[in-house]
């Protein structure tokens, strides 16, 4: 089950969220604690949004932050995947679930489309075969 997180439930599992956080970005942007805190202040502030992902102990197994952005061209509003991380394999139910609700999400609050970047080839293949548009690669030149 796939559950938006409110201020005060991010405070309380912040602890567990962070680690999950770090781990979705092999190379987290700049200073990592500025990044971090940053972070944790746009989703408190609801600009940014946590997700949990429970399994059958009701514990927690995955986690995905979103956010909104703006094409700058289209002026199109999209609901961006921003992380998602797994602590276990995730089972596949939930991992069918967590687009479908947040194409809910994103239909509830005006978006045009849900858009993600992935590395990893088991995501993108079950989102392809979800329906996904799978044919854009992301690339990155990183600036020294």
């Amino acid at each position: 089950m796939l559950r938006k997180l409110g201020s005060q439930q991010i405070r309380d599992h912040w602890g567990e969220i962070k680690p999950a956080i770090l781990a979705a970005f092999p190379r987290a942007p700049g200073n990592v604690e500025q990044w971090m805190n940053k972070l944790l202040l746009k989703t408190l502030q609801d600009e940014a949004h946590v997700w949990i992902g429970l399994d059958e102990e009701n514990k927690i197994s995955l986690v995905v932050v979103t956010a909104f952005v703006i094409d700058p061209c289209g002026e199109e509003k999209h609901l961006l995947i921003y992380a998602l991380y797994g602590f276990k394999t995730i089972p596949r139910n939930l991992a069918i679930e967590v687009p479908v609700v947040l194409m809910q999400f994103a239909k509830d609050t005006d978006c045009k489309a849900v858009v993600a970047y992935s590395s990893v080839p088991s995501v993108v293949s079950l989102s392809e075969k979800i329906g996904a548009d799978t044919k854009t690669t992301y690339l990155q030149w990183r600036i020294q």
